[in-house]
């Protein structure tokens, strides 16, 4: 479990809506919105996601951003797609997402652990999707490439649209980078990786502004 620890204030302590991040707090609410449509308490959704009751309060209170390491955690008991967080963090909404029924094993009852060759092979099928769900992404960047190079915009607007195109595409892309972090080979290569990509998205933001 994460080492966030509980101040005490209690499981029923809503979000802070003074947050300074407001970001921060738009994810909060989404949590909080989240957690009550599965019914879940505070306590309960940190035992399935296998983190601290603290880690969850302090989330739910804006005190401030889960871990990375922790994040697909709380998006799987949350029962979210990877990368939920980060595209609620840049204004996306969240996935409208029927509750799953719940389980029949009764709550005291332990999942089996699974062994090392099946993790192994969960951990490979996990990368693999990561890879394919990335490389989708860039199949859509270079369409959006091809078409401002070949076609003649007349007006500013065509301009504009496209570039706005194409830092969707980016950000998409960098919300699978950001979600792929817990199984990276190296943290600090995919970090790196995921601030070019974000530094590209201000580059074509900023060269829209221009246009405008």
């Amino acid at each position: 479990m994460e080492g966030d620890v509980n101040d005490g204030r209690g499981e029923s302590t809503p979000a802070s809506g003074n947050t300074a991040d407001p970001a921060l707090h738009r994810l909060t609410e989404c949590v909080v919105r989240r957690r009550t449509e599965l019914g879940l308490s505070q306590r309960k959704l940190a035992d399935l996601a296998g983190v601290s009751l603290g880690t969850v309060n302090r989330l739910e209170r804006g005190a401030g951003p889960p871990r990375v390491s922790t994040v697909p955690k709380l998006e799987d008991a949350l029962q979210w797609p990877r990368g939920t967080f980060q595209a609620i963090r840049e204004g996306g909404d969240p996935p409208n997402i029927p509750p799953r029924p719940p389980s029949s094993t009764p709550d005291r009852t332990p999942p089996a652990s699974p062994s090392p060759a099946s993790a192994s092979a969960m951990r490979s099928a996990n990368q693999y999707a990561q890879a394919l769900s990335i490389a989708s992404s860039v199949v859509a960047i270079s369409a959006v490439c091809l078409e401002v190079l070949t076609t003649d915009f007349g007006e500013p607007a065509g301009r504009v649209q496209a570039l706005n195109d194409l830092d969707a595409h980016m950000r998409h892309m960098e919300s699978l980078i950001a979600a792929s972090l817990p199984d990276a080979e190296s943290f600090d290569d995919a970090m790196a990786v995921l601030r070019e990509v974000h530094q590209s998205r201000e580059s074509i933001q900023k060269a829209a502004e221009s246009l405008t």
